[in-house]
């Protein structure tokens, strides 16, 4: 086979045609990878502000809000102070029907005088 200008001619056609197409290929997925980091940067800043707004939050709700274990020892004395006015209603109950029970009892209307 012997070397001619056509066929040297057709290497470098196919050489270039192959190195334009991976200059293409490789601006593509430089684009690409610019985009992608781009949104990276992004979605980064983005979860920086969620993670402030949360950590935000967390402070708000510890400082605003109670525990159950908080809450109940609020309750206790409350429903203490309730059982004690229930059981001064069932003392005042008690004194009355004593009252009531010592009066004497009233005469029927035109009985005998």
């Amino acid at each position: 086979m012997t070397i001619t200008t056509e066929f040297v001619s057709f290497v470098v056609f196919i050489l270039g045609a192959v190195a334009a197409a991976w200059w293409r290929v490789e601006g593509v997925v430089r684009v690409a990878k610019d985009e992608s980091m781009s949104a990276a940067r992004s979605a980064a800043a983005e979860a920086a502000k969620v993670g402030e707004k949360l950590a935000t939050y967390k402070t708000h709700v510890a400082e605003t809000y109670l525990t159950k274990a908080g809450l109940r020892e609020q309750m206790e004395p409350l429903f203490d102070a309730v059982k004690g006015i229930s059981g001064q209603v069932q003392h005042m109950n008690e004194r009355l029907d004593r009252v009531i029970e010592g009066q004497p009892t009233a005469r029927k209307a035109g009985g005998a005088n």
